[in-house]
Order: structure tokens, then C-alpha cells, then sequence
């Protein structure tokens, strides 16, 4: 399955993802609310709950319209204002935990998944599959997120990298696989 399409009709996004998105880029919130807007979600109160193809159909439109690389901000940001389990201090615990955070924030029907494939610390490398309708440069953006806020003690930089060797969402594959690595 391709980027931008859900998997199921039925699939909905908590409007609390919906506004941790809309935060992460302030000095955009007003563009990306404009956007939230032409594709029908107003009125956003973290009580509510919206149909996963239109905030899929925002993305779309953010990137067309603002550039691919506000996608990855977009992701990149989103764990400045999500909440992780405070029992979460280390980023092999926080990629393992990463589609059970994620789940929370959507209901009904098949909504994809995160999966750490697999985590070698003496090799500084991590390889996560992203299995969902989101982009590719919002899924490496919430990795690279994710990658910042649980930065290994020996890490001085962390690159993720979508495995361009592989079958991914960007030529219309299922899934992505993104290698983090750090120095």
C-alpha cells in the first residue's frame, strides 16, 4: 500500500495527534491550519477523534504545498509535545515502544504499525520497519524525533536513513525500513 491512502475507512486519529502536529511547527501552525481546514478538520479538541484519510489527505496537501521537508519537521517535532511512559529512558526501550504510543493515537479498523527489527548497541545501529499510509518523511522524521529525545550516552550525532536498497512507501511498497545510526 502506498503513502497517503488508509488501510481501512474506518481508521480514525485522536485530535490530541492532530494538535501535537499542529504545535510542532509554530511559526507553520497557521499555514498547516489552513491546510487542516481545506480538508476538512476544524475545530480541533483533543477530545475528538477524525477520520485517518483526511489528516493522510493534509499531509498530502502540506506536502505539496509546503515541501517534503515540512513533513520530516512535522515528525521530527512531535516528541517535543508527545508524551512517552516516564519508565521509558533509553532509545532501544522507546523504539520498542514507539507503535504501542502510536496505536493510542488512532482507533478502529487496521492502522499499520512500528516495529524495531533490531537494535545493536555495540554497532550503533538500529533498524525499524514503518508498515502504515503515513509518508516516508514523516515516519523518518518522528524516527529522527524519537532518536533525539532518547539519544544514546555515547551518541554525539544520529542519522536515519530510509533503506533505499529496499521495497519502500515512496515507490508504492507496503513498508519502509529506516536504519538509525549513531557516533
Amino acid at each position: 500500500m502506498a503513502q497517503y491512502k488508509a488501510f481501512s475507512p474506518n481508521v480514525e486519529v485522536s485530535s490530541s495527534l492532530i494538535s501535537s502536529i499542529l504545535s510542532a511547527i509554530p511559526q507553520q501552525e497557521q499555514k498547516i491550519r489552513n491546510i487542516c481546514a481545506r480538508n476538512g478538520i476544524q475545530n480541533i479538541q483533543t477530545s475528538d477523534w477524525c477520520q485517518q484519510q483526511k489528516f493522510l489527505n493534509v499531509y498530502k496537501d502540506v506536502a505539496q504545498n509546503l515541501g517534503p521537508h515540512m513533513l520530516f519537521s512535522m515528525g521530527k517535532s512531535l516528541f517535543d509535545s508527545l508524551r512517552f511512559p516516564e519508565e521509558i529512558k533509553s532509545l532501544n526501550a522507546a523504539l520498542k515502544s514507539l507503535d504501542a504510543v502510536m496505536q493510542q493515537g488512532h482507533r478502529e479498523g487496521q492502522k499499520g504499525y512500528y516495529t524495531l527489527l533490531s537494535f545493536d548497541a555495540r554497532k550503533k545501529e538500529a533498524r525499524v520497519e514503518c508498515k502504515n499510509p503515513y509518508p516516508c518523511y514523516l515516519d523518518r522524521g518522528i524516527l529522527a524525533g524519537l532518536s533525539r529525545k532518547f539519544k544514546p550516552s555515547d551518541a554525539s550525532l544520529i542519522n536515519v536513513q530510509l533503506d533505499t536498497n529496499l521495497p519502500h512507501r515512496l515507490i508504492g511498497a507496503e513498508s519502509s525500513i529506516y536504519s538509525i545510526l549513531w557516533v
